[in-house]
């Protein structure tokens, strides 16, 4: 489905269509969204969709309430298609388009085996209670069943199980050629494990129409010869390759299908029969009630992995801030940072001189391990180029050049970047799409200090020209930075905290020790979430000029 059409409902306003033919498409109530939602419940870049191939997929951007596919919660990413809804807090994407037709030939094979040879797995299980068999035969696969439920019942790993499932089935039905597909977060089907005898030759074939039955419908197929069904005379990949018999079984339990299994022979080793069928049925149900366990403990355990790797490098980024602040008499200062996740794209950081104070606050686009990395890049640009130019306004255009080269994943960076004369108090700043630092004076007037026309984020134009801003810090003023995290946070009802509260907490506080002020600031914030989910990263840096 290469070309997608939408239809966009967002809450209390006009649906609109829009057709996507290739690329990505982000959606999110923040300006820099390519489908800009009036929706507060949205994140401001809350999902994305993408086209990989024919299929396109729904991905979710760390949004705090989720995206919903047809009321199922995605975990990171999943395909849409034709009649999917999509939901994006209170906004219902409905998708439409043309479903695509299978290729003719892929690396699962090709050819239509028809629908009668597949039968029910619950019929195979009752007709095998009662018809049972020679004693003999079913000693034998009893015995097979027992064999190979004793081999799982110590730690195995997923791995190794696929290879016990092949491995018993060659011994007990002697096929040439085993195949064992495992289902995918994405809902494709892929080889997880093979196993041939060394006479076969060829591409090990299986045909999506057998996937669609036996993975989908949870059905078993039993082929005995396929030269002589009229229904394979278009299977010419796999009638050329000397394959004559087929049996096929899904691997699944109660929460579902997980994978399938097949095995093939050629006309000179064996034709299966109702019995082998039964016995691949039922050692497939064995391996489906280990398997999903075992995949979830592999999971849990590589969660552990990446766990403590995100807590290693939580340690690294919050070693990366100032662990002491300037001890300065003209000046006081102190600052918080919260991340939303382990690691995040939040900065704070500082230079001091003989008689002049460089300071920094910044927010890098995303979250976690990329924002973070982006961040570490924007701090060592910060300090490598401070003390190197005569004004911020170089500063800055040089820290965007840097950034901004080879950018090819277009990450960027918002930046208030100032320096201060400790003897005058003189300000100077340059505003790089960062939101303005506020000022409390002694008389308890509270005022935004805006920078001279602002400037665009670093990161994004090599070129880009920024305009500073100044001020005068008289003894006793305070000033406070901050990220969109404090200002953006949200409580129970869907409200932002705003710059209103954030302004009336500051003059409420801004007699007290900067370390305090910062303290009643995320104290507020945290109040006013009440409990909701930390959605951007928290950082606040309060600055009071003493003056000499």
């Amino acid at each position: 489905m290469s070309v997608i059409h939408l239809r966009i409902e967002p809450p209390g306003g006009p649906a609109s269509d829009r057709e996507c033919v290739d690329g990505a498409v982000t959606f999110g109530r923040g300006t820099g969204a390519d489908v800009i939602v009036s929706d507060d419940s949205m994140s401001r870049s809350h999902a994305r969709l993408v086209l990989e191939g024919h299929i396109w997929f729904i991905e979710d951007l760390g949004a705090r309430n989720g995206t919903f596919v047809n009321d199922e919660r995605i975990q990171g990413r999943r395909p849409v298609a034709h009649g999917d809804v999509v939901k994006m807090g209170a906004t219902v994407v409905r998708v439409s388009g043309d479903e695509p037709a299978p290729p003719e030939s892929s690396a699962l094979g090709v050819g239509d085996l028809g629908s009668s040879i597949f039968r029910p797995i619950s019929d195979i299980v009752s007709e095998s209670d009662l018809r049972g068999g020679a004693p003999s035969r079913v000693a034998a696969r009893l015995k097979a069943i027992n064999d190979f439920h004793r081999a799982m019942a110590g730690p195995i790993a997923l791995d190794a199980l696929l290879e016990l499932l092949l491995e018993r089935l060659f011994a007990a039905l002697q096929p040439e050629e085993g195949v064992i597909l495992l289902r995918q977060p994405d809902g494709s089907m892929t080889t997880a494990a093979s196993r041939r005898l060394p006479n076969a030759s060829g591409e090990l074939l299986v045909s999506r129409r057998l996937v669609m039955e036996v993975a989908d419908k949870g059905t078993a197929a039993l082929v005995s010869d396929i030269a002589v069904d009229e229904r394979f005379s278009g299977a010419q990949s796999i009638i050329g390759s000397g394959i004559r018999s087929i049996l096929a079984a899904p691997i699944s339990d109660a929460q579902g299908c997980v994978g399938m299994v097949a095995i093939y022979s050629r006309a000179h080793v064996r034709r299966f029969g109702e019995e082998d069928l039964e016995l691949l049925v039922s050692l497939a149900s064995a391996a489906a009630l280990r398997l999903r366990n075992v995949a979830l403990s592999e999971e849990a355990a590589a969660r552990r992995v990446q766990d403590h790797e995100l807590a290693l490098a939580h340690d690294i980024q919050m070693a990366m801030l100032p662990r002491e602040f300037a001890r300065r008499p003209e000046l006081e200062m102190a600052a918080a940072l919260i991340p939303a996740r382990a690691v995040g794209g939040d900065l704070y950081d500082f230079l001091a001189t003989e008689d002049t104070l460089w300071f920094i606050v910044a927010d890098a686009a995303g979250k976690g391990v990329s924002a973070a990395l982006f961040m570490a890049v924007t701090r060592t640009l910060f300090r490598a180029i401070a003390h190197s130019e005569p004004t911020v306004a170089a500063v800055v255009s040089r820290m965007n050049a840097e950034l901004a080269r080879d950018n090819e994943q277009q990450f960027f960076v918002t930046a208030l970047v100032a320096r201060l004369d400790l003897a005058s108090g003189a300000l100077t700043y340059v505003n790089a799409g960062h939101l303005p630092p506020v000022r409390a004076s002694l008389n308890g007037t509270v005022n935004i200090l805006d920078a001279a026309q602002g400037g665009i984020a670093l990161g994004i134009l090599e070129d880009a020209v920024y305009a500073e801003g100044s001020a005068t810090l008289a003894r006793g003023d305070v000033l406070l930075l901050f990220t969109d995290g404090v200002t953006e946070a949200i409580d129970g009802s869907g409200q932002l905290f705003s710059d209103a509260r954030l302004h009336e907490r500051f003059a409420a506080n801004a007699t007290r020790p900067a370390a305090e002020i910062v303290e009643r600031v995320v104290e507020a914030v945290n109040r006013f979430a009440a409990g909701v989910p930390q959605e951007d990263d928290i950082t606040v840096l309060a600055l009071r000029y003493r003056g000499r």
